[in-house]
């Protein structure tokens, strides 16, 4: 019994790891072993909100300035595990300028896998908070999302992590009470073009991200029907609408083994119906419709 009293607690390791960030010493693979140990601890939220009062995020957000990506990227994590859902983590990153540096560690990102990272810590910090879109917003930040989507050198995992963003800020502006002078994106034809330009892509996991993405926009964001009318939205959808019948016919010959991916190119095509009828008669007559 006492050999477990001993034993170190969850705060004894986060303690032990921010002290290992803080040694000037410390080798990179270290520093690497230590944020991944601060990101798993991190992840209960009880946790989590010992890291500022413990000096955990100085180091955390030094270490996005570290020569070696997966360093850069553990501090991303670790970062964004600690802020999500999680308000009073949220307001300590946004007084020591977090936002602020996470933007600019994304906008000069070289490493695919860093980038990721960046990009969910910053989810994390703009979802819930308008101070932090503000910061996003003058950081450059939604500039930043317009080339994640749109980029010939962006990945689809980063892709995928900008609609994600892009969703959930849209969700946030449009519930906020303080209306469309306080939004922080620019719902202009460059932003959702972006979006639009995903549903005819050949990965059907972005696509659906897309799709869901318009949903939340024409939902949320009453000015998007009009821009995604103007960028000729239900001219591409039905163009997708086509490649993905044509894919469920090439399935269907498959045979039995061909089930599960039918199912799924079913769901995108009610999904896709869903958004071109939502463009076409705007939500509220779509909702209508539905009763």
């Amino acid at each position: 019994m006492d050999d477990l009293n001993n034993l170190p607690t969850e705060f004894d390791l986060l303690q032990e790891a921010i002290d290992i960030l803080k040694d000037p010493a410390t080798g990179h693979e270290l520093q690497e072993t230590a944020l991944l140990r601060i990101q798993d601890l991190c992840a209960p939220i009880w946790v989590a909100e010992e890291l500022p009062k413990m000096g955990g995020l100085e180091p955390c957000l030094k270490s996005l300035e570290s020569p070696v990506a997966s360093i850069r990227s553990a501090a991303s994590w670790a970062l964004g595990t600690a802020a999500t859902n999680n308000p009073s983590v949220q307001e300590a990153l946004m007084e020591a300028k977090g936002v602020s540096k996470l933007v600019n560690a994304a906008k000069e990102e070289d490493d695919s896998d860093a980038l990721t990272k960046h990009v969910f810590a910053l989810g994390g910090l703009v979802r819930d908070s308008l101070d932090a879109r503000k910061e996003f917003a003058s950081e450059g930040g939604p500039g930043m999302l317009v080339q994640l989507l749109t980029g010939n050198m962006t990945t689809t995992r980063n892709r995928l992590k900008a609609l994600t963003v892009i969703r959930d800020i849209a969700l946030a502006e449009g519930e906020q009470e303080e209306g469309p002078a306080a939004h922080v994106l620019h719902y202009d034809q460059e932003l959702l073009g972006g979006v639009l330009s995903l549903v005819t892509q050949s990965n059907l996991d972005l696509r659906e991200k897309a799709l869901e993405a318009m949903k939340v926009l024409l939902r949320s964001i009453p000015s998007s029907r009009t821009i995604f009318q103007d960028l000729h939205a239900e001219s591409v959808l039905g163009g997708s609408s086509v490649h993905l019948v044509q894919l469920r016919e090439e399935e269907n010959a498959e045979g039995e083994d061909g089930d599960d991916e039918m199912s799924y190119i079913a769901e995108l095509l009610t999904l896709l119906s869903e958004v071109t009828e939502m463009i076409i008669k705007g939500v509220d007559e779509q909702a209508k419709d539905e009763l």
